[in-house]
C-alpha cells in the first residue's frame, strides 16, 4: 500500500535547473486527471449524445400538426368548344396526427373550401356564377394487425437508444477506471524513478569519495598514477547512469502532467513534480473465487456485453416481425357541410347533418419477401455473433483475474527475494570496504561492489513498485470501481454513475 510521507530533498541540480518543484500526492495525481483529463473530456459527451437519441426516437410518438392552404385559378374549355367556365378554388386543411406505442394511428382533420366559377354556353346563351363553401370534420384510426403490430415492434429504435445510452454510460465508468490504474501506474514509475535517482547520486558520490581518496594515496605515494585512470572513469560512468535516471524521472513526469494539467505549457516547461507518496509492501492474501464473483457482479464491460445481446435479440424480434405480411384496418367518421353560405355549411357540420362513415382492409405481401427475409437473417447472426463477444467477455474476465493474482503472488515472492538481495549487498559492501582499507583489494573491486548494491537497491523499489501495480492490475480485472473511487476519496458523480 502507499503511504503519505515527507521527501527528502537531495541535491537534484542536474534536472531542475529553474524548474519549481511541486509535490504531488498519489490521491491529488487521480482527481486531477479525472477532472481535467482529454480522454475522459472526450468520452463524457457520448453518454450526453446518446441521451439525445432517446429524446429523438421517443419523438417518433409526439403528435403532429399540419396546415395547407391552397389557391387554384382556373380556366376550361368544354370538349364541345360551344362553352366554357373559369373561376379559381380556396382549399384550407388542418390535421392532427399522432402514432402510438401499439402501432396504431389517429388523425383528426378539419377541410374549408370556397369554390366560385363561371359558367357560359353559346348556343343557348347561358351564362351565370355558381359560388360554395363546402367543410369536412373527420377522424380516422388505423391499426396494423399483423406487420408493425404491438409495442414491442414500435418501440424498438427507443428501446435500443435507452440502452446505448446505458451502455455509454458503462463505457465512460470503464474509462475513469482505466484512467484511474493509468494513473496509479504512472505515480509509481515516478517514485521509481525518484528513488532510482537518489541511489544514482549516492552512487556517484561514492565514487567521488574514493577519486579523492586515490588522488591522496597518489599524493602520498601509497598507490600508483594509473589507479587515477580507473577511479576517474568509475567517476565518468556513475554520471552516466545518473543522467539516465534524472532523463527517466523527467520523462514519467511528463506523462503525468499530460493526465493532470493537458495544455498548460508553464506546467509542462516550468515544474518538475515531486512524489509525495512512498512505497512499502504488505503481502496480501487474496481468493480467486471471491474475486472472479466480484469482477462478475462489477465489471462494466460484461454490463455493456449484456445489453448489446439483448438489443441483438430486440432486432431478432423486430425482423421476425417485418417476415408478415401488412394487415392494415382503418375506420373513420366524419360530417360534411355544403351551402352557399359559410355559416350554413359550418352548421351543416356542427348539427352533423351529413355523417358519413368508412372501414379498409389493406393488405400487402412482397412476393419472394427476400429483402425481410435477409434482414431477419442478418440479425439472427448478429446475435449468435453477439452472444460469442459476450463468452469472450466473460472469458477473458477469468484470465484478467487470474493473471493478475499470480502476478501479485510472483511479485510478493520477488520483494522477499530482492530484499534479501539488497541486504546481502550491503553487508558484502561493508565487509569489502574493511578489505580495501587493509589493501586486500583494488578499488575496481570496492567499486563493482558498490555498484551491485546500488542495483539491488534500485530492484528493491522497483519489485515493490510492481507488487503495487499487480494490485492496480487486480482492482481493474475486479472492476469494483466506487470501491476503487472511494479508496482514494473521488466524488463520485451521480449523473455519470446512475447505472
Amino acid at each position: 500500500m502507499i503511504y503519505c510521507m515527507i521527501v527528502v530533498m537531495l541535491d537534484v541540480t542536474l534536472f531542475m535547473g529553474d524548474h519549481k518543484p511541486v509535490e504531488l500526492s498519489l490521491q491529488e495525481s487521480i482527481q486531477r486527471a479525472i477532472a481535467n483529463n482529454l480522454d475522459l473530456k472526450v468520452e463524457r459527451y457520448n453518454p450526453r449524445i446518446a441521451k439525445r437519441d432517446i429524446t429523438i426516437q421517443d419523438s417518433k410518438f409526439d403528435p403532429v400538426f399540419s396546415f395547407n392552404f391552397g389557391y387554384d385559378n382556373f380556366e376550361k374549355e368544354k370538349f364541345d368548344k360551344t362553352s366554357s367556365s373559369d373561376g379559381f378554388d380556396v382549399d384550407v386543411n388542418a390535421k392532427l396526427y399522432k402514432k402510438y406505442f401499439s402501432g396504431t394511428t389517429t388523425s383528426l382533420q378539419y377541410s374549408n373550401g370556397y369554390d366560385r366559377y363561371y359558367d357560359s354556353n353559346d348556343i343557348i346563351g347561358f351564362e351565370g356564377t355558381n359560388t360554395f363553401w363546402s367543410q369536412e370534420l373527420s377522424f380516422k384510426v388505423t391499426q396494423p394487425l399483423l406487420r408493425n403490430f404491438g409495442v414491442a415492434v414500435n418501440t424498438t429504435d427507443l428501446v435500443i437508444a435507452e440502452r446505448n445510452n446505458r451502455i455509454r454510460e458503462y463505457e465512460l465508468q470503464q474509462k475513469i477506471l482505466e484512467v484511474i490504474t493509468e494513473m496509479r501506474f504512472l505515480y509509481l514509475d515516478l517514485i521509481t524513478a525518484r528513488e532510482s535517482v537518489k541511489f544514482q547520486e549516492l552512487s556517484l558520490q561514492f565514487a567521488r569519495n574514493f577519486l579523492e581518496m586515490t588522488e591522496q594515496s597518489i599524493e602520498e605515494g601509497m598507490m600508483a598514477p594509473a589507479s587515477l585512470v580507473e577511479a576517474r572513469r568509475i567517476v565518468a560512468d556513475r554520471q552516466q547512469e545518473l543522467i539516465g535516471a534524472e532523463k527517466k524521472f523527467l520523462l514519467v513526469g511528463n506523462k503525468i502532467k499530460k493526465f493532470i494539467t493537458p495544455l498548460d505549457r508553464n506546467f509542462y516547461s516550468e515544474v518538475v513534480l515531486l512524489p509525495m507518496d512512498a512505497l512499502n509492501f504488505t503481502d496480501l492474501n487474496v481468493d480467486f473465487s471471491m474475486k472472479i464473483t466480484n469482477a462478475l457482479k462489477y465489471r462494466r464491460d460484461l454490463f455493456s456485453g449484456r445489453l448489446s445481446l439483448e438489443n441483438a435479440e430486440t432486432l431478432v424480434n423486430f425482423y421476425r416481425n417485418q417476415l408478415l405480411p401488412k394487415l392494415d384496418v382503418s375506420a373513420s367518421v366524419g360530417v360534411q357541410g355544403l351551402n352557399e353560405e359559410w355559416s350554413q355549411s359550418y352548421d351543416s357540420v356542427s348539427q352533423g347533418d351529413f355523417f358519413t362513415w368508412k372501414f379498409e382492409v389493406a393488405f400487402e405481401i412482397p412476393l419472394g419477401n427476400r429483402l425481410a427475409k435477409s434482414k431477419y437473417e442478418q440479425s439472427q447472426l448478429k446475435e449468435r455473433q453477439t452472444r460469442e463477444k459476450l463468452n469472450k467477455i466473460q472469458n477473458q474476465i477469468m484470465y484478467d483475474v487470474q493473471q493478475s493474482i499470480v502476478t501479485l503472488r510472483a511479485e510478493a515472492l520477488r520483494v522477499k527475494a530482492v530484499r534479501q538481495n539488497r541486504e546481502l549487498a550491503e553487508q558484502q559492501l561493508r565487509n569489502q570496504q574493511i578489505k580495501y582499507e587493509e589493501g586486500l583489494i583494488p578499488l575496481f573491486q570496492l567499486q563493482d561492489t558498490e555498484q551491485k548494491l546500488t542495483k539491488a537497491r534500485i530492484n528493491e523499489v522497483k519489485a515493490i513498485a510492481d507488487h503495487e501495480k499487480a494490485i492496480a492490475a487486480l482492482d481493474f480485472a475486479e472492476g469494483n470501481i466506487r470501491k476503487v473511487m472511494e479508496q482514494f476519496f473521488i466524488r463520485i458523480d451521480n449523473e455519470e454513475f446512475s447505472q
